[in-house]
């Protein structure tokens, strides 16, 4: 019974790297090996320079669909020994090559890239001496290609994007100077980038900075939702104005003592009586009696008499 399935593996690597014909795999009834070979049907029909531009492309994408569900179906099966385990990998390799190259004449390169990435990892689990197996000669000669095809991929960023930013919102990257110092440099998007952890710091007038960080597979193109929140509106802190009145007392007037040794006595002739003001005072005292209405009195003599030292 192993010899059987190792048999029917050991074929299916033949079918898959050319070495049996296409009328007897048309008989071997095979869901894995007949997706195969409708895959590699459209893969050549698709390089043919006499067709038109648009159907090499829709043979293309029919030869990708096949060789991806060609894939699947050898992922379901069991190996009995380990070389045939081997020998399927290698068939897997050879499928991960003609799908690098439908990328790459599509003009995908990140696509191509993952393709050629995922042949690399699974090529180096195969011993080194299959090549002594018997398998197709041409399966080394195509695997140094797809190593040849690989150089383009340190270089080949992937693509992220922002969604969700306000308008004139701007994103810097942080990276290091000439001097080993981290630094804000702006960007544009969509940012092209061969890193997989990345910091942004949006902005945007009327909205708080923010600092995020990124994950990005290699060779992907991925969109993020971000959002900022706005700036809050300044608070007007009404200040209550207190007046408070200083009240100010009168002073005490001091009376002013008269010049020791003088002795001012004024006269005063009111009407038909005379009056004496003592001291210098402004006001008189009136000793007459109360003048009838309409009397004015007329001031006739004011002799001021002292005494000196």
């Amino acid at each position: 019974m192993c010899r059987c399935r190792l048999w029917a593996v050991c074929l299916f690597v033949a079918l898959l790297c050319g070495a049996v014909d296409d009328g007897f795999a048309q008989s071997y009834e095979d869901p894995a090996e007949k997706e195969y070979f409708r895959a590699r049907k459209f893969y050549r029909r698709a390089k043919k320079r006499s067709l038109k531009k648009d159907a090499r492309k829709q043979l293309r994408r029919q030869a990708y669909a096949s060789f991806e569900k060609t894939l699947s179906l050898l992922k379901k099966r069991r190996t009995p020994t380990k070389r045939a385990k081997h020998l399927l990998v290698l068939g897997e390799c050879d499928i991960y090559y003609h799908l690098a190259k439908l990328a790459l004449a599509d003009k995908q390169p990140r696509a191509a890239c993952r393709v050629l990435k995922t042949l690399q990892d699974k090529l180096a689990t195969v011993p080194k001496r299959w090549k002594r197996w018997r398998v197709n000669r041409l399966l080394p000669g195509r695997f140094r290609e797809a190593k040849t095809l690989s150089e383009i991929c340190p270089n080949t960023p992937s693509i992220l994007t922002l969604k969700g930013l306000p308008k004139k919102a701007t994103v810097s990257i942080q990276r290091k100077d000439e001097q080993g110092k981290l630094g804000w440099q702006k960007v544009k998007l969509p940012l092209k980038t061969t890193k997989t952890n990345l910091t942004l710091l949006m902005q945007a007038p009327g909205y708080l900075k923010k600092e995020q960080r990124f994950s990005i597979e290699r060779w992907r193109k991925k969109t993020f939702e971000v959002s900022l929140k706005k700036k809050p509106k300044p608070r007007i802190v009404k200040r209550r104005v207190i007046v408070r009145r200083r009240v100010i007392k009168p002073r005490e007037r001091v009376p002013v003592k008269p010049k020791p040794g003088i002795k001012p006595w004024v006269w005063a002739a009111v009407g038909g009586g005379a009056v004496l003001i003592a001291g210098g005072v402004t006001a008189a005292v009136i000793l007459a009696n109360t003048p009838p209405s309409g009397f004015r009195p007329k001031i006739v003599q004011i002799d001021v008499v002292g005494e000196g030292k």
